[in-house]
C-alpha cells in the first residue's frame, strides 16, 4: 500500500519536472494585481488537464491588517485521486488590487482597508477566497455605514407549505433561464473518483462524516432520498458539520436561480445559522434562518457581504416550521455596474412571493461561480451545541443565464 501510495505520488510530481524549463513566477506583486501574459497556464496544466478534477484555494477566508502578507495556496486535485500544491504554476488575480496585491505565487500585501477576493485559476479550473483588511494598526475606526434593512414584519403562526407544492422543484424559476443542476440526492459520492455519485457536484462530500444520505416518505420534493447534515455536541459558533459545492458552468452569469427543499430538527437553535453561500466575482449573499432559542420562532434573512444590504425575517410574517419541509427560492441578478442601485433580489417561501426588489447596490462584476450549502452554525449567545441538532435538503433546483 505504501509503495502504491509513493508511486502515485511520484507520477504527480514527474509532471512536475516538466516545469524545469518553464521560468517560475516571481514572488514580487504586480501593481495591477493582475499576472502577466508570461505566466500563464505552463505545460504542466496544458498537458494534465484532463486528469485534474478542481483546484481549491486556502485558506477560504482571512483579515489582515494593512501592510501584513499572507501566503496562498492552490491544490489540484487529480482524478486518480492525489493532490499536488501548483500554487507556483496557476494564474493569480484580485478583485480590488487597491485593497490587496497577489504576487505570481499567491503572496498577498494589504494595501488599504477593505474587501477583496483573491482567485487562483488555470484553464477552465478556478478557486476564489476572501481578504477582509482593516485599518492600520492605531489607527482611527471610522464609524460603520448603515445597514439598508426592511422592517421585521408581525409575527404570524407557522403552517406547512400546500400540497400544490408536493414535487415541485422549481415552481418559480425565470422564463429564460437554464437549468444548471437539479439535485435529488438520491446519491453522494463514495471515492476521489465517483462523480457520478455527486451528481455532478464538486467530489469533497465524501470527506464529510456528518453528511448522511437518508430515506424520508414525507419529503416533500423529489424525495424519498434526502441529505442531513448533522451538528454534533460540542460543534462551536463559527464551525460548520459539513460542505457541498456546485461550481457553475456558465463563465458569464449575471442572473441566478436556487430552491432549496429544507427542513430543521425539532430541537434546531441555532442563532443566526447560515444555511448556502451564492458567491459572484466581489461578493457573496448569504442564507441565513434564524432563531434566540428552541422555542423561539425560525425565519430566513438574507445578507451580502459587501454592500450592507440586509433583508430580516422573510415572509412577511411567515416563520418555518421545526420538523416540517420548507421551500425557499431566491431569484439575483447583479447590478448593470458595480454598485449600481439596480441589482435584483425576489425570495419566495412556500411558493410565495415574499420579497421584490430592484434597487440593491451589489459590488462586483460577473460571473455567479458557485452555491455553497455550508451551514455554519451561529450558536446562541456563543455557546457550542450542546445536543444533537440537523439540517435536512431534500432538492435543490440551480438555474441561471
Amino acid at each position: 500500500m505504501r509503495a502504491s501510495r509513493r508511486l502515485r505520488s511520484h507520477r504527480v510530481f514527474a509532471f512536475l519536472s516538466l516545469l524545469s524549463v518553464t521560468a517560475a513566477c516571481s514572488d514580487e506583486a504586480h501593481p495591477t494585481g493582475i499576472i502577466p501574459a508570461e505566466h500563464l497556464t505552463p505545460p504542466f496544466l496544458q498537458q494534465t488537464a484532463s486528469d485534474i478534477r478542481s483546484i481549491t484555494i486556502t485558506p477560504q477566508v482571512d483579515t489582515l491588517v494593512v501592510g501584513d502578507t499572507v501566503r496562498f495556496t492552490a491544490t489540484a486535485h487529480f482524478l486518480n485521486g492525489d493532490s499536488v500544491d501548483v500554487s507556483r504554476y496557476i494564474n493569480w488575480n484580485t478583485t480590488e488590487p487597491t485593497v490587496a496585491i497577489v504576487s505570481g505565487t499567491g503572496g498577498v500585501r494589504a494595501r488599504t482597508p477593505g474587501r477583496a477576493f483573491i482567485i487562483g485559476h488555470a484553464r477552465e479550473f478556478k478557486d476564489t477566497s476572501g481578504i477582509v483588511v482593516l485599518r492600520a494598526r492605531g489607527a482611527v475606526q471610522p464609524p460603520p455605514v448603515p445597514p439598508v434593512t426592511i422592517p421585521t414584519p408581525p409575527f404570524v403562526s407557522p403552517a406547512p407549505p400546500p400540497n400544490s407544492l408536493r414535487g415541485a422543484v422549481a415552481p418559480n424559476m425565470p422564463a429564460g433561464f437554464s437549468t444548471y443542476s437539479s439535485r435529488d440526492f438520491r446519491s453522494k459520492s463514495s471515492s476521489s473518483h465517483d462523480f457520478v455519485g455527486s451528481q455532478g457536484w464538486e467530489n469533497v462530500e465524501r470527506l464529510y462524516s456528518n453528511l448522511v444520505l437518508m430515506s424520508d416518505a414525507s419529503a416533500f420534493g423529489s424525495g424519498p432520498s434526502i441529505m442531513r447534515y448533522n451538528f454534533p455536541v460540542g460543534l462551536r459558533s463559527g464551525n460548520g458539520p459539513a460542505s457541498m459545492r456546485y461550481l457553475i458552468k456558465n463563465n458569464s452569469a449575471r442572473s441566478l436561480y436556487v430552491a432549496t427543499w429544507l427542513r430543521f430538527s425539532p430541537n434546531f437553535n441555532a442563532g443566526g445559522n447560515k444555511i448556502y453561500y451564492i458567491n459572484w466575482t466581489g461578493g457573496s449573499y448569504l442564507m441565513k434562518v434564524n432563531s434566540a432559542g428552541p422555542t423561539s420562532a425560525l425565519n430566513l434573512s438574507l445578507t451580502t457581504n459587501h454592500s450592507g444590504f440586509t433583508i430580516g425575517n422573510i415572509g412577511t410574517g411567515r416563520v418555518l416550521q421545526r420538523g416540517q419541509w420548507h421551500l425557499d427560492e431566491l431569484a439575483l441578478g447583479l447590478s448593470s455596474v458595480p454598485n449600481a442601485p439596480n441589482g435584483l433580489v425576489k425570495i419566495w417561501v412556500d411558493g410565495t412571493l415574499a420579497v421584490d426588489r430592484n434597487d440593491v447596490p451589489l459590488p462586483g462584476t460577473p460571473p455567479f461561480f458557485d452555491v455553497r450549502y455550508s451551514p455554519i452554525y451561529g450558536g446562541v449567545a456563543g455557546a457550542p451545541v450542546s445536543v444533537p441538532m440537523w439540517m435536512d435538503l431534500d432538492h435543490v433546483h440551480i438555474g441561471g443565464r
